[in-house]
């Protein structure tokens, strides 16, 4: 976690709503991105996607998030299509489509829950998630979170974002929204990132 943390110098921030828990079972919703450089935003991606013929829309996931069945299938893109797209967001801002070696740091919060639907989308899609995401360079904000808290760089309470945000004194616009849970978890991490540096920097 340590080296992770300290050589994420720029990241792309990812996170789904879907349509439940399971990755095989259930529906991608919503796929957002940001791309961060030097701790600011520099370039965002968002859609709504139409859930793929055969996976669940259970209604404690709508009820969570908001986004209506009906929605989803006017205003989505196909998965293959949302996808598609937030791979290309991938190469524009990193130059990973020429150079493996260039695919950045992702990030998410509980980010093995966004990384484990967009992977199904991959092998749905016939588009491995490998391809722009590499998988030694993903970084959990909850785990960063627990780690702060252990050594007393965070209030105790749970790993929910909004409750991390008010912790940290991070301002959140909306949640259980793909493009704002970015932003929030962004912040989140960046705020983490301060106080430990900051602690190195004055002997901590």
């Amino acid at each position: 976690m340590r080296a992770s943390w300290r050589q994420a110098e720029s990241f792309v921030v990812v996170d789904t709503e879907t349509g439940g828990f399971s990755p095989r079972r259930d529906a991608v919703m919503q796929i957002a991105a940001v791309y961060y450089v030097g701790g600011r935003s520099h370039d965002s991606f968002e859609t709504l996607v139409k859930p793929a013929r055969g996976l669940r829309v259970t209604e404690r996931a709508v009820a969570v998030h908001g986004i209506q069945l009906e929605r989803a299938m006017d205003e989505g893109l196909e998965e293959a299509e949302a996808f598609r797209r937030l791979q290309a967001f991938y190469e524009k801002n990193t130059g990973c489509r020429k150079d493996k070696e260039k695919r950045p740091w992702t990030i998410g919060q509980n980010v093995k829950f966004d990384i484990d639907f967009l992977y199904q989308v991959g092998e749905r899609v016939r588009t491995p998630l490998w391809y722009f995401v590499d998988p030694a360079k993903v970084l959990d904000v909850l785990q960063f979170y627990r780690s702060a808290q252990y050594v007393g760089l965070a209030p105790s309470g749970s790993g929910k974002l909004e409750v991390m945000a008010k912790g940290l004194g991070v301002p959140v616009v909306k949640l259980h929204d793909a493009l704002e849970d970015c932003r929030a978890t962004a912040a989140v991490f960046l705020e983490l990132r301060r106080r430990f540096l900051h602690r190195i920097e004055n002997g901590g």
